[in-house]
């Protein structure tokens, strides 16, 4: 699943809320890095180009914002 980020920091499928359904695209793409399938760039909260434990922890610390 590929969105676009949204302006709320974590929030990365655009409602306006870091909930669980923010998690799960971090889990989804969680160890894929550029050209595997699992790849996704907006799971990538720290442009490293590996989706990894810091972009899980970036998410979590950021549960139950809202815009």
């Amino acid at each position: 699943m590929r969105v676009e980020q949204s302006s709320l920091f974590g929030d990365l499928n655009n409602d306006c809320i870091v909930d669980i359904s923010d998690l799960v695209i971090v889990a989804g793409a969680f160890g894929s890095t550029p050209g595997l399938n699992r790849w996704n760039p907006v799971a990538d909260i720290d442009h490293d180009g590996t989706v990894d434990l810091g972009d899980l922890v970036a998410v979590i610390a950021q549960l139950g914002q809202r815009c």
